[in-house]
C-alpha cells in the first residue's frame, strides 16, 4: 500500500496535469479566434453574460456548456436556496488561491500552513519575512439550468444587471 507521501505526490502530479489540460484548452480556443473571427464575436456576446468571470474562465464555460447563462458554485446555489440536480456534471474553471509563505532567512520559502508552532509565533512577531503568492486550482461551477431553480425565477439572476438609477449614479 502506498504511503501518505506518495499518494500526495500522485495527487499533485495529476492536479498539475489537469491544470495544464485546461490551460491548453484556453490556448486552443484563443487560436480558434484568430482562425475564425466570427468565433470571437460569438465569444464576446457570450462573455457579456459573465462579467464576473475572467476571460479564461468564460472561455472554459462556453466550451463546456455553450448555452450557459448564469453560473455559480455548488455552495452559492445552496445559499440561494437551490440545489444542483443530481447527476449534473460541473463546469471546470480556474479559481485563484492565495498562499502565504515565510522565510527563515535562508532563501527557502515554506508555506505558513506547514510551519511549526514556534515558527508561527515568530511569524506573528514579524521575525520572519512573509510573502503572498497567487496560484490557481481547478474549481467547479454549475449553470442555472443544472439546478432546481424554477424557470420563472431565472429573471432574478439572468440579465438582471443594474437598474437605471444605479447606472445614473
Amino acid at each position: 500500500m502506498a504511503n501518505k507521501f506518495s499518494k500526495n505526490k500522485n495527487w499533485l502530479a495529476e492536479n498539475k496535469e489537469k491544470i495544464k489540460n485546461l490551460q491548453n484548452q484556453v490556448k486552443d480556443i484563443a487560436e480558434n479566434f484568430v482562425a475564425n473571427p466570427y468565433k470571437m464575436v460569438e465569444f464576446l456576446q457570450f462573455k457579456s453574460k459573465f462579467y464576473n468571470y475572467s476571460v479564461k474562465n468564460t472561455m472554459l464555460i462556453q466550451q463546456q456548456l455553450p448555452g450557459a447563462c448564469f453560473c455559480g458554485s455548488f455552495q452559492s446555489w445552496k445559499d440561494k436556496g437551490y440545489s444542483v440536480t443530481k447527476g449534473q456534471k460541473g463546469l471546470k474553471i480556474f479559481v485563484p488561491v492565495i498562499t502565504t509563505y515565510y522565510n527563515k532567512g535562508n532563501d527557502e520559502w515554506q508555506k505558513i500552513s506547514d510551519a511549526s508552532k514556534e515558527d508561527k509565533e515568530k511569524i506573528k512577531k514579524g521575525e520572519y519575512q512573509t510573502r503572498r503568492i497567487q496560484n490557481f486550482k481547478i474549481g467547479t461551477v454549475f449553470d442555472i439550468t443544472q439546478t432546481n431553480c424554477p424557470v420563472e425565477e431565472y429573471g432574478k439572476y439572468i440579465g438582471a444587471g443594474y437598474n437605471s438609477e444605479l447606472h445614473a449614479s
